[in-house]
């Protein structure tokens, strides 16, 4: 089904696509669909939700580069609330990170919460498809 989407319904090829879930398996059929529709784009996948900052923060801080990512809501760590209030501190992204929340619950609280927030594009239930990725990527 396609979603109404929240802000961006189609944009440009991301360089850079994160997959921030703490279940593997979510995280690896994931990244087989992003694999898959995304030739030559960088693909990273992370159960931690604090690897996953670092690792932002790192590549931000030599090369900003557009990025999508992919944030799971509930996740034991850190929930993917409290990874975009982490994310909101870091200005130097705001003018190329985009952020889909992925959750396997439908929550309109959620999805209220996600329409709120700037970094927020999109709000879906998982798993990704490779037919939500072809319209997401013009």
């Amino acid at each position: 089904a396609n979603s109404k989407c929240l802000r961006v319904c189609v944009m440009e090829k991301p360089n850079l696509v994160l997959l921030v879930d703490d279940d593997e398996i979510s995280n690896f059929i994931n990244e087989t669909i992003l694999k898959g529709n995304l030739k030559n784009t960088e693909i990273h996948s992370f159960i931690d939700p604090h690897e996953a900052l670092t690792f932002l923060k790192n590549t931000f801080d030599q090369n900003p580069k557009p990025t999508l990512l992919f944030l799971d809501i509930n996740m034991p760590q850190m929930n993917g609330w409290e990874v975009l209030d982490q994310l909101q501190e870091i200005k130097e992204i705001h003018n190329f990170l985009k952020v889909i929340m992925i959750s396997s619950s439908i929550d309109n609280t959620d999805k209220k919460k996600s329409r709120e927030n700037s970094l927020v594009v999109d709000f879906i239930s998982k798993p990704l498809s490779n037919s939500y990725i072809q319209n997401l990527i013009s």
